[in-house]
Order: structure tokens, then sequence, then C-alpha cells
């Protein structure tokens, strides 16, 4: 400021007028004020770019950075993680109103029910709290979205002791609510392989493509990860998700005899062959393709 103001010719002061802050007319003070801020700006997101790279990524707009043409990135919508679906969208297709996204902790009351519904005899039953601290496994979740068409909000979510207190206040009222949650599978890492463990789907969302969804979510993680096999166990009376699994190429390894405890009924053991082949990956595109064809598009977010 003061270097500003030494250039300033006395005479130029003269013609201001009287000084009244700091000795320094107050449009002219102003003026220095407004210049300063604007500086400091630039050099803090210039200096947080330098810190982390994915910082511009934050920003829903594109602001040139001042004496060098460079620009904070453009919104984030457009910048592909490593583990996140490129299968191209058809713009042609609806949107389904449907989202895959990691399992997050104020989840996990309403997919306790999606799999009280699904698996009504197990027990014990999952402690999700306990998997979600488990740095071998993975869980995904189908959240029903609002319908395409509908405004959404687009504050950000509180953060801290706001986000705690508005996720206790879920809790205490969660009975009632419409549920956002409609589906959740979950995978174990071991080695080069990777096992699903559970696959639920609620009443009144089956046969709507959303269990293919989740399969969709694990393998694509799982090729990310470089996980050379996938295996599962299924009923051996449950001919749809058999066929399902197969489709992704699951093949048949053997049987589990009485593996169900609520009615002894053996399990088929289905596992993949090397996941890291090229062929492999077109196929589970050509798949994710069809679905999207069939159902609509749908934005698969599987984390890291």
């Amino acid at each position: 400021m003061l270097s500003r103001l030494s250039k300033v010719p006395v005479a130029e002061l003269a013609k201001v007028g009287e000084p009244d802050i700091l000795g320094i007319p107050a449009d002219l003070f102003y003026q220095l004020v407004h210049d300063c801020m604007v500086s400091l700006a630039i050099s803090i997101i210039k200096g947080l770019r330098c810190l982390t790279p994915a910082f511009g990524r934050s920003f829903p707009w594109t602001m040139p950075l001042a004496g060098k043409g460079q620009e904070v990135p453009a919104p984030y919508a457009t910048i592909v993680p490593t583990a996140v679906s490129t299968v191209t969208p058809n713009p042609t297709v609806a949107a389904m109103p449907f989202a895959v996204r990691p399992l997050r902790e104020e989840d996990i009351p309403q997919v306790k029910a999606v799999e009280k519904q699904a698996f009504s005899t197990l027990f014990p039953p999952t402690s999700f709290r306990r998997e979600l601290g488990n740095r071998a496994a993975r869980y995904w979740v189908v959240e029903k979205r609002d319908e395409p068409g509908t405004p959404r909000p687009t504050t950000r979510p509180p953060k801290g002791i706001v986000r705690r207190i508005l996720r206790s206040a879920r809790g205490l009222s969660q009975q009632g609510t419409p549920n956002s949650i409609v589906g959740f599978l979950g995978t174990w890492y071991a080695a080069d392989q990777a096992h699903i463990v559970s696959v639920g789907v609620a009443d009144g969302y089956r046969r709507r493509g959303i269990g293919e969804l989740l399969l969709i979510a694990a393998v694509e993680h799982a090729i990310a990860r470089e996980t050379e096999t996938i295996t599962l166990e299924v009923r051996k009376s449950n001919a749809a998700a058999r066929a399902l699994y197969e489709k992704y190429g699951f093949i048949e390894q053997g049987i589990r005899k009485a593996y169900y405890s609520d009615n002894r009924e053996d399990a088929v053991i289905m596992t993949t062959g090397s996941i890291q082949m090229e062929r492999y990956a077109t196929q589970v595109a050509a798949l994710k393709q069809a679905h999207q064809e069939r159902w609509g598009r749908v934005e698969i977010d599987v984390g890291t």
C-alpha cells in the first residue's frame, strides 16, 4: 500500500480532497484496500494449488489467475478420478433415479433395514460400523435420488459438530422417514482376490437393475485395485443370481454343503478368471453399456 501511495503525485492527492482515513483521501484509501485484498486472494489460491493439486477441483467455476493466464480447473465433474466409471453416457437414454457410492456412517440405519428385508433369518446381522473400519472391506450402496428434472439443493453438507448433531437427529427420527438407500454390496479383499460377501436389495426395488449396478461397482473397483479374481457364494436355488454372475464371467467352482443356516441349503462357489485381462474389461464395459440402455444412465462412484 505504501509503495502504491508513494507513486501518487502530491498534486493528485490535493485534487482528491482533505485526508480523512490514516491521512489518505477516502476514495484512494478504499481503492488501495480493494487492490490489496484481490492480490491476497490470488496469492492464497496459488499457494493452495501448489500444496494440494486437487484444490482447484472444488471450485465450480473458472477463475483466471492474474499475470500468468492460468486457470483454476473447471467443474470437477469433468475430471474423471481413477476408480470412477468411464463409460460414455448416452444422452438419448434417460437417467435412473439412483446412484452408486461408497457406504457412509450415516447410511448404517438404512442399510441394516435393507439387510433385514433381504436376509430376514441372518444371525448375527452384519456390523456395518465395524466393516467401515475394516481396511480389507469395501461396501457400496445404491442411493435413491430425485427423479430427473427435479431441482436439487446446491448447498454443501455441513461438517464437524453440526454434521454430528444433524446425524443424531436423523437417527432419532429414522422411523417413518422415507429411505434413500435401496441396496448394498460388500467385498472383502485378501491377497489378490476379492470376495463378494453380501448383496441386498430392498423390497419394492428388485428386478430393476439395482443388483447388477452393485455388481458393476464391485467389479470396477476390483479391476482398479489390480485384483486378479473375484469369488462369491450363492444359494443353489437362486437361479436368477447365478445367471447374472455367469454373465459377468463367474464360473462354478464347487459346493459348500449346508452353507446357509436358515435351511441348511448348499452354496455354489463361483469365481472369475483373471479380471486384469483386456478382454474381460471389454466385456464388462459392454455389459455396462447394455445395462445403461435398458435401465438408464446412472452415476457410479466406486471410491478408492
